[in-house]
């Protein structure tokens, strides 16, 4: 094989997710000028809808829909639909509603240390060095520091969002295994369709019915659901399709920078001294972590 064939798919990779990172730091902004007239299971099941027309139409345009009836894709699409598209939305919508966009982007970075352990620990993929054992540390120290504030009072909010950091890595595991037998759009249409069937029902179990002024809701849902579930979500798929899953993960560390710059500008929310004082060590243990070629265990996809 050509190495600059090689070289190419994984700059190509790092560029889509680090694309991806951009257009995602804007997601806890938009949900909550969303909350303004939703509440938030009907916040992310509209949001997961507007996706599954986005994936929808890509495949119109792929002549892609034939891949829906590979049944070899549909057990990891299930597993990774749970994972994610209930599971792990839920929660962190639920979790958004009390707690600031700059913490819920700083926690949101934990998902690189939940990774370190279901693909280290779990899978048994990689052995622990010293240098992805600081990283750790690290970032674990970092959340604390937003968890814990100068008192140990425990925000709901805050808590949710880290619980819900625990769910991706294995989401992004079934992805993969998914993504290589149909394309990302068949898999994210998938995973759209059914996770959004999953979330009206949760909320039409544990909220009320939809508010009179729904509709001014609908710009910020069709951002949600169209640029930042949809083309977002592509990119990523794309990217782990390339890379590594951990590496890929560990390139949304700019995340949180981004999503506090949108914070301060669209909702003028000024950064904490200890949402600063926990960045730093979370983004500098995501980098060790990346440096030191941790979670090689799962290779680009062929």
């Amino acid at each position: 094989m050509n190495p600059f064939y090689k070289i190419s798919r994984e700059r190509s990779g790092e560029l889509f997710i680090f694309s991806e990172a951009i257009l995602w730091s804007a997601f806890p902004v938009v949900s909550v000028f969303a909350y303004k007239f939703l509440p938030p299971l009907f916040t992310v099941a509209w949001s997961t809808f507007f996706a599954t027309v986005f994936f929808a139409v890509l495949l119109i345009f792929q002549k892609r829909w034939k891949e829906i009836s590979i049944r070899e894709a549909w057990r990891p699409i299930f597993f990774a639909t749970i994972l994610i598209a209930v599971i792990y939305y839920a929660l962190f919508f639920l979790g958004l509603q009390h707690t600031s966009v700059g913490n819920a982007a700083i926690i949101l970075q934990m998902e690189v240390w939940f990774s370190f352990i279901f693909f280290g620990l779990i899978l048994r993929k990689e052995k622990y060095t010293l240098t992805a054992l600081i990283g750790a540390t690290l970032m674990f120290g970092g959340v604390l520091l937003i968890l814990f504030p100068g008192k140990f009072e425990l925000n709901r909010g805050d808590f949710l969002i880290l619980l819900a950091t625990a769910f991706p890595p294995a989401g992004n595991y079934f992805q993969q295994l998914a993504r290589k037998k149909v394309s990302a759009a068949t898999l994210l249409f998938i995973r759209s369709l059914f996770g959004a069937a999953f979330l009206f029902l949760l909320a039409s179990f544990f909220e009320a019915n939809l508010p009179r002024d729904f509709s001014d809701a609908l710009p910020f849902l069709a951002i949600n659901g169209l640029l930042l579930f949809g083309f977002s979500k592509i990119l990523f798929i794309e990217g782990i399709h390339r890379i590594p899953v951990a590496k890929a993960i560990s390139l949304n560390a700019i995340v949180p920078v981004f999503a506090l710059v949108y914070a301060f500008f669209f909702l003028r929310e000024i950064p904490t001294v200890w949402q600063l004082a926990g960045l730093f060590p979370i983004l500098l243990g995501g980098i060790l972590i990346t440096r030191n070629n941790f979670l090689r265990e799962t290779p680009p996809l062929n």
